[in-house]
């Protein structure tokens, strides 16, 4: 008697090294995907912060009668909602806001004066977002400076 021998049993190291290159390729997609979508969603809570800033700003102007003082930590200006925005893009450490710094593109700033504002905050999709006392909203590749255009701060075009 014969004995016959099953053959094809199994997965040829061939066959098996495939497979993991295309699992491999496959999660390298995934995983860049997730990246971007990461950078989108602390953009996105960025700009929501800085937009609540501006609202406080106001409220600020509302009961001081200025805007002197409103980038101050200790004064109920908007310096949480600066931080909250600097947190979202994981920007270590917080800048102290002095009306002689400029933003970069990893440093947020706020400017005030008697009578204007501005304030910005560097994004992860590229240049940042500016608000400022003429309600200016704009997402704009220049940083604020550190010196006032005609006396005022306001958001760079």
């Amino acid at each position: 008697m014969y004995m016959i021998r099953e053959q094809g049993r199994g997965f040829t190291l061939l066959e098996l090294l495939i497979v993991i290159s295309i699992i491999g390729l496959l999660s390298m997609v995934v995983f860049d995907y997730l990246g971007s979508s990461r950078d989108k969603g602390s953009d996105a809570a960025t700009k929501q912060n800085i937009l609540n800033a501006r609202s406080h700003a106001e409220l600020y102007f509302t009961h001081n009668g200025t805007y002197e003082g409103v980038c101050n930590a200790t004064n109920g200006g908007i310096f949480s909602q600066m931080q909250a925005a600097t947190d979202a893009q994981g920007i270590t450490p917080r800048t102290v806001y002095a009306d002689t710094s400029a933003g970069t593109a990893v440093r947020e700033a706020c400017h005030d004066t008697l009578n204007a504002y501005a304030a910005w905050v560097p994004l992860k999709e590229g240049g940042g977002i500016c608000i400022d006392s003429q309600n200016t909203t704009v997402v704009t590749a220049t940083p604020l400076p550190a010196t006032p255009v005609a006396a005022r701060f306001v958001c760079p075009s």
